[in-house]
């Protein structure tokens, strides 16, 4: 798995990080699907997604998602686990708290 940080990232709970800024699509991921996610945007021809890495789903950045939920039209969700309880989950009941 290739890195995205240096060595200067400072892990903190329930922090996200955009990697890469974008308009209209964010791509939330957790995990190796955070590679996945960058590589996909290069992919994306006429569309420039943010890219966030969410490496702490309990607790989550909810004002990050409120944040991304204001500047995008569309919120995708990437990651290598469950649908119960993952990181989609996670987003999905941020953004139904906020209406």
């Amino acid at each position: 798995v290739e890195d995205v940080y240096d060595e200067s990232y400072l892990w903190q709970p329930g922090k996200g990080s955009v990697l890469k800024e974008g308009s209209k699509v964010a791509i939330v991921a957790t995990g190796m699907m955070v590679q996945e996610s960058l590589k996909a945007a290069k992919e994306m021809e006429g569309i420039e997604p943010t890219i966030v890495n969410i490496s702490s789903i309990k607790p989550i950045d909810e004002e990050l998602i409120k944040k991304l939920a204001k500047e995008h039209e569309v919120i995708v969700t990437a990651e290598e686990h469950s649908v119960i309880g993952g990181l989609g989950s996670a987003v999905a009941e941020v953004l139904a708290k906020e209406g």
